[in-house]
């Protein structure tokens, strides 16, 4: 029953007893429990003393025969954050006799456990409210999936909306999908497989998948592309969500480039990369990003290098070139893997031109960069001296110990000039030299 059938100065009359019965909860319970701790302060372990014990002393002289009451009665305590008194009061009147079990009576109590999160109670009252005869709806399992999901219980929950769309013919609706979906990700663990049965169930019954439940979806399976051991773990969801056609957006690919860029697959990732734009799919900063991860972590240096010219070469003049520091400091670290020092020390004034500012792997990387570039500079630098009296920039280049190293001691001029061309997209100041001028 709803609240709405009772009056105003009724609801207020029920507020003021609840109040009233959760201070005198309380205070018995203090007193018993300083009593108890009294008694037994010498001993090793401390028993506290049990709040129904406390509830069920101060309710046993409470006289409530009317359902409506009681209702009311069992939400404001549980709204008050007296769990413990509100089920006290309910097992007190039926114990009693006075009032017979009934449905309201148990959703109002299975609502209170599941606003404290309290998964257990929930299914300790689903199953007295069954033992009772009663039969429950498609409310009482939502109350219950609430307080499981929160808590993560995905097997429990998968469970109980198989025993009611099985036992009970009930049809789930979006709330129960939601709860479903929740527990799937609880903590991003990404249960891709019962998410996707889920919302296949809703659709079975008829009730198209909402918005919000899309959205849910493309979470939990998001997060099972972050967390899959492997790369074709994380193509297996993404051909999950391609049956369902919901694989043709960005996010999407994202997750699955992103899985690509741990894993290393560059030559996997540039095909995805292609797929995008034959679907047309439009690409994002994230999109570049796991781009340029997955040549770095696959040593394919000189395309995590070209991935970002050609981002750079595709904006116009007036637009600025999208990147994070993350894309940033994946590139610096190519250059770091490569011992090319100027170019890592370029990246760094585009970082300091656009304004994105430094993190701690920047700085790590930097440093990391010039110790491998001092440590192959002196190895070029032992052997030129052992063929020739005096050393010179082009004796050092190219470098036995650094193929890839780039010195720009004899193109300065047309460094500067590549220099004009970019500064209005990375910045006063900053450049992008094609590498054809660096060789």
């Amino acid at each position: 029953m709803e609240d709405t059938q009772l009056t105003a100065d009724e609801m207020a009359a029920i507020r003021f007893r609840a109040e009233d019965l959760a201070r005198r909860t309380v205070d018995y319970h203090r007193v018993r429990e300083a009593e108890r701790r009294s008694r037994e302060r010498f001993g090793r372990r401390f028993t506290p003393f049990p709040w129904a014990d406390a509830a069920a002393a101060v309710l046993s002289d409470e006289a409530v025969e009317d359902e409506d009451t009681l209702v009311a009665l069992i939400r404001e305590l549980g709204r008050q954050g007296c769990s413990e008194v509100a089920l006290a009061a309910m097992d007190l009147v039926l114990t009693r006799g006075s009032l017979p079990p009934s449905k309201a009576l148990f959703d109002s109590a299975i609502l209170v456990c599941a606003t404290e999160y309290q998964d257990e109670r929930c299914l300790a009252l689903l199953g007295r409210m069954r033992v009772a005869g009663l039969v429950p709806d498609l409310g009482t399992a939502n109350l219950v999936l609430s307080g499981l999901c929160v808590r993560g219980r995905l097997g429990r929950a998968v469970e109980l909306v198989r025993s009611m769309t099985g036992e009970l013919g009930l049809r789930p609706n979006s709330y129960t999908v939601l709860m479903v979906l929740q527990a799937c990700n609880y903590k991003r663990r990404g249960a891709y497989r019962e998410a996707i049965d889920a919302v296949q169930a809703l659709e079975s019954c008829g009730r198209p998948a909402s918005e919000e439940v899309v959205e849910a979806l493309l979470q939990v399976c998001e997060a099972a592309m972050h967390a899959a051991p492997s790369f074709e773990a994380a193509v297996a969801v993404f051909e999950a969500l391609a049956e369902l056609q919901l694989a043709d957006c960005t996010r999407v690919y994202n997750g699955l480039l992103g899985a690509a860029g741990r894993a290393g697959r560059w030559r996997e990732a540039q095909a995805l990369y292609a797929q995008m734009q034959a679907d047309e799919v439009p690409a994002s900063l994230d999109t570049h990003t796991a781009l340029i991860q997955a040549c770095v972590v696959g040593r394919a240096l000189d395309r995590a290098l070209d991935i970002f010219e050609h981002l750079v070469a595709g904006r116009a003049a007036h637009e600025a070139v999208p990147a994070s520091i993350a894309t940033y400091n994946h590139l610096i670290h190519a250059c770091h893997q490569a011992g090319m020092l100027e170019k890592a020390l370029e990246i760094a004034s585009w970082v300091q031109n656009t304004g994105v500012a430094f993190d701690d792997e920047t700085y790590g990387e930097l440093m990391a960069t010039i110790d491998v570039v001092q440590l192959w500079d002196d190895k070029a630098i032992k052997q030129a001296l052992q063929r020739h009296s005096a050393v010179l920039p082009r004796h050092l280049r190219p470098a036995p110990y650094d193929a890839m190293r780039v010195m720009y001691l004899d193109h300065l001029g047309a460094l500067q000039e590549e220099e004009a061309l970019a500064a209005e997209k990375l910045g006063p100041g900053g450049s992008w030299a094609p590498r054809s001028l660096t060789r």
